[in-house]
């Protein structure tokens, strides 16, 4: 896909090569497919491992979007649907697609991202990060407001809010909550937030 919108331009945040990415520090570079795969897949040489991996793979993903809407040619379009074709599976008519992409293309530039940072934990051998109260207030607190719903001073009062299905209610009514539990060290009794 990224080949299909002639590359992607990224501005990288730390100088490293690994496979065909070859990057340096604030030089912007123009990316072809195979080295932006490899620019969004190193981690080890990151200072911050998997959280800069994935500021990289959220960067080329944002200018391939970006790239994509700002391309007009019926030709261009085609190209980069069937690059993706064995991936994506849509009852769209193409007509439809463009429809989309010309009355929502702008929302391309109101990117807004949260990372959920954590500890990490092992559990039966498989490698998790456990977040904190503090850091799963925060971005609950800061999806709710972005979506204008009114935020909660402690996840013990998003809880109550929160009905068995797993569904927030708006119902402030101490009468109305649930008996959900929220155990850090387990992720099946976790109430979604």
């Amino acid at each position: 896909m990224v080949n299909a919108v002639g590359g992607v331009e990224v501005n990288p945040k730390l100088t490293f090569h690994y496979g065909a990415a070859n990057v340096v520090k604030g030089q912007k570079v123009l990316l072809n497919g195979k080295q932006a795969l490899d620019y969004s897949r190193m981690r080890h040489d990151d200072p911050l491992g998997d959280y800069g991996r994935q500021a990289r793979q959220r960067e080329v993903l944002q200018k391939l979007v970006m790239k994509g809407m700002n391309i007009s040619s019926l030709p261009r379009y085609k190209e980069i649907l069937n690059s993706i074709s064995g991936n994506l599976k849509t009852d769209m008519k193409f007509n439809d697609m463009l429809a989309i992409r010309e009355r929502y293309g702008n929302a391309t530039h109101h990117i807004k991202s949260e990372t959920l940072q954590g500890q990490n934990a092992v559990f039966d051998g498989i490698d998790y990060e456990v977040p904190s109260d503090d850091e799963l207030l925060k971005i609950t607190n800061n999806i709710r407001n972005s979506l204008g719903l009114n935020t909660f001073s402690s996840l013990s009062e998003a809880q109550t809010q929160t009905d068995d299905s797993g569904n927030s209610s708006n119902n402030t009514d101490s009468n109305s909550s649930t008996n959900n539990s929220y155990n850090s060290n387990s992720y099946s009794s976790q109430p979604a937030y």
